[in-house]
């Protein structure tokens, strides 16, 4: 949930022409989430030209931290038509 809430993060920063891999993810898992609405939400710290720094939270429908995330993701091109 965290690594795909970085994922759009990212998307976010990058030109229409690129898309985004994860390269490294670490999670921190705060409290248990036993049943309910989950949330997650991320930040991009630095937009380079080829990485992208993240940091995630996942929070419960009491907004209870339930993890923690960070992340860097790649910045690939594409060609134009695909």
């Amino acid at each position: 949930m965290a690594d795909t809430a970085m994922g759009a993060a990212t998307m976010s920063v990058l030109d229409e022409n690129q898309l985004c891999a994860s390269i490294d993810v670490q999670v921190r898992f705060c409290k248990a989430a036993f049943d309910g609405e989950l949330v997650a939400t991320a930040t991009v710290m630095q937009a380079g030209k080829r990485v992208v720094q993240l940091q995630a939270e996942v929070r419960d429908q009491n907004e209870a931290l339930v993890g923690l995330a960070s992340g860097s993701f790649a910045v690939i091109g594409r060609e134009v038509g695909r």
